[in-house]
């Protein structure tokens, strides 16, 4: 009996110690990977740019307005602030250049939808108004919450402002996927308010 628990054991430790370095050994790849799709949706959104760097800004966080998740390119992080222990979001941000001349933003936020967090980047024009956005990850309902990385809907933000994203009005919601669509909407409308501030 307890040698069949000892070889169990030792099974256990060396498939942990073989993912553990599966995960390392592929963790760069994924982010190269993730980095050229975000490049490659601002160059549809913002073209002939150039130059692309990144810079990190800091909000407080809105009592009301906490979101979950962390993102490894940048995307939401949250920290407690060492002034009278106010909370901190560090927010990473794209500034894109064109012949050395800045012609636009690219934001990255998350918004939890109905089965899972949804990732999107957002493109802005110089002046701040939404040149585009585009789903970067999701894993909502196959043919329903999914269809919100169709073109039908995120074409819908194109030379908007913040405060023109309204469901039913401005922005009509994918059928049969009302959460998944409002929670795109609101992430990209607060996002896009804060970065304005």
């Amino acid at each position: 009996m307890f040698k069949k628990g000892l070889i169990l054991g030792i099974i256990s430790f060396v498939a942990a110690v073989l993912l553990s370095f599966t995960y390392i050994l592929t963790k760069p790849i994924i982010a190269q990977q993730s980095l050229e799709s975000e490049e490659e949706a601002i160059s549809a959104f913002l073209p002939n740019v150039d130059r692309i760097e990144k810079e990190e800004k800091v909000y407080p966080v809105r009592k009301n307005h906490v979101r979950k998740g962390k993102d490894d390119k940048g995307g939401y992080k949250e920290r407690e602030g060492k002034d009278e222990g106010h909370k901190f979001s560090n927010r990473v941000y794209y500034k894109c250049y064109s012949q050395g001349k800045l012609v636009g933003y690219a934001l990255i936020t998350s918004a939890s939808g109905y089965s899972s967090e949804i990732k999107v980047m957002i493109a802005l024009d110089k002046d701040k108004v939404i040149k585009g956005i585009k789903i970067l990850d999701e894993k909502e309902t196959p043919g329903l919450g999914s269809k919100i990385s169709d073109d039908y809907f995120t074409a819908q933000f194109k030379d908007k402002k913040a405060g023109e994203l309204i469901l039913g009005e401005s922005i009509e919601a994918i059928s049969g996927a009302t959460i998944s669509s409002r929670a795109v909407i609101e992430a990209v409308k607060k996002e896009v308010e804060e970065f304005r501030e």
